[in-house]
C-alpha cells in the first residue's frame, strides 16, 4: 500500500514544470467550454435532481425535438457528472439549478449558439461553475500524471513526460478550452494499467478498464489486454470475472 500511494522522486526542474503546468490549467479553467459542456454536466444534474434513474427513455419523451435523444452518454456518465455538477451546486449561484434547466430545454439547438447558454438567470456565476466543472478534469489529469510518473522509471524520461504535459496544447485546449470528458474513462484505464505495473495484479487492470466502458464505449477495445497478460488459465478466468462484474452490474 505504502508503494502505491508514495509520492514519486522528482527533480527541481521537474517540480518547475509541474508547477508551470498547475498555473497555465488554472489560468484556462474558467475562460471557455464546449456548448455540449452543459450537455455533459447539466443533463445528469437534473436527472438526479428529479430522481430520475432510468435515463434513456426519459431522453426520448423530455426532449421537444426528437433529434436531441441522440446526445447520448453511457450509464455511469449520467450518475458520476450527475453527483459532480450536484456538487457544484452547492458552491455556485443559488440560481444554478434553474440556469441548467433552461439550458437543457434549449437542446439541441443551443449547440449552434454557444453564447444563449449565458443569457439565463444564473448565469452571473459561469466562471465560477466552469472552474467547479473543470476541477473534476483536473483530478482526473494529475492522477494520470500521478501514474506516468510512477511507471516511468528514468530521469529524464519523466522530465521529458513532465514537459510535455505542461505546455501541450492538444491537452490544454481539449481539457480546460473545449472540455472533453473522455479524460474519466481515460483516467481509469491509465490506473488499471499502473496497477498492473505496481501490483501486477491482472484482476485490478481489468476492473478498472471494465469501469471505463460505462463512461465510453471506446475503451472496449482494450478488455482482452488483462486477459492476454494474465499467467495461466486459471488467473485468466478470475480476470475475466473481474471484468465482467462492473459490466453485469452497470449494464
Amino acid at each position: 500500500m505504502t508503494q502505491l500511494l508514495s509520492f514519486p522522486s522528482l527533480s527541481p526542474c521537474c517540480k518547475k514544470w509541474i508547477g508551470f503546468g498547475l498555473f497555465m490549467r488554472l489560468l484556462l479553467i474558467p475562460w471557455a467550454g464546449h456548448p455540449d459542456m452543459f450537455f455533459i454536466f447539466a443533463t445528469p444534474f437534473l436527472f438526479l435532481n428529479d430522481g430520475i434513474l432510468d435515463v434513456y427513455p426519459h431522453l426520448v419523451e423530455y426532449f421537444s425535438d426528437p433529434a436531441a435523444a441522440l446526445y447520448s452518454y453511457q450509464p455511469l456518465h449520467y450518475y458520476f457528472f450527475g453527483l459532480w455538477s450536484g456538487l457544484t451546486q452547492f458552491f455556485a449561484d443559488p440560481e444554478y439549478s434553474v440556469w441548467m434547466r433552461q439550458v437543457i430545454e434549449q437542446f439541441p439547438s443551443i449547440l449552434r449558439d454557444g453564447g444563449a447558454a449565458f443569457s439565463y438567470p444564473g448565469s452571473e456565476a459561469k466562471f465560477k461553475v466552469l472552474f467547479l466543472w473543470k476541477t473534476l478534469y483536473l483530478a482526473c489529469d494529475l492522477l494520470i500524471l500521478f501514474c506516468i510518473l510512477k511507471i516511468v522509471a528514468g530521469e529524464k524520461e519523466k522530465e521529458s513526460y513532465i514537459s510535455w504535459w505542461a505546455g501541450s496544447v492538444v491537452l490544454l485546449y481539449s481539457q480546460y478550452l473545449f472540455g472533453q470528458s473522455g479524460i474519466v474513462p481515460t483516467t481509469l484505464i491509465v490506473f488499471g494499467i499502473y496497477l498492473y505495473k505496481v501490483k501486477r495484479s491482472t484482476r485490478w487492470m481489468g476492473f478498472c478498464f471494465a469501469l471505463s466502458v460505462p463512461f465510453k464505449l471506446f475503451t472496449l477495445v482494450l478488455l482482452p489486454l488483462p486477459f492476454l497478460l494474465a499467467e495461466g488459465w486459471r488467473e485468466k478466468m478470475k480476470t475475466v470475472g473481474w471484468i465482467l462484474v462492473p459490466l453485469l452490474v452497470v449494464y
